[in-house]
């Protein structure tokens, strides 16, 4: 069962599961095939690159954000201008652990000690929800969609 606390969360063959925090400053997760299977190396290559994709869908939507409200077409909620005042993305945390066992490969990111201060210096609790990284995970698709609809309006259009 998937609950908001603890989400299962499926990106292309692979679950993420088992978000903890086991400190304000640290994520860890599981990740595991969608069928069960043990994980190789290219699997391993794969969820490098989901993980390099934290935070992507965020920035795209902020920039949009801006972008309609520097031209006056909207103006983004009080929400909406404090959920991007955060740094995203793989450069407001480091890799601490990578480990692959049989059929799991454990993570644990940790929040850097520059985004720590950034946050602390915008007064944005400088801690590391699993909601953070979750909902960055959940994203993904959304990025990869939109990926693909530009290079399909590209091909379509430039050819």
């Amino acid at each position: 069962m998937t609950t908001q606390q603890n989400p299962q969360i499926e990106i292309e063959d692979y679950t993420f599961l088992d978000f903890r925090q086991p400190n304000a400053h640290t994520v860890t997760l599981r990740v595991r095939s969608v069928i069960g299977r043990n994980l190789t190396t290219d699997d391993e290559q794969r969820i490098r690159k989901i993980i390099d994709d934290l935070g992507k869908w965020e920035n795209l939507t902020a920039t949009v954000t801006h972008l309609f409200s520097a031209l006056k077409l909207g103006q983004p909620t009080t929400g909406a201008n404090q959920n991007y005042e955060k740094s995203v993305g793989k450069e407001s945390f480091a890799i601490e652990r990578f480990e692959s066992h049989d059929e799991n490969v454990y993570v644990n990111l940790r929040i850097t000690p520059e985004e720590r201060r950034r946050r602390e210096s915008r007064n944005i609790t400088p801690c590391f929800p699993v909601e953070e990284i979750a909902s960055q995970i959940a994203n993904i698709p959304k990025l990869r969609s939109f990926k693909k609809a530009v290079q399909m309006a590209r091909n379509e259009w430039v050819a």
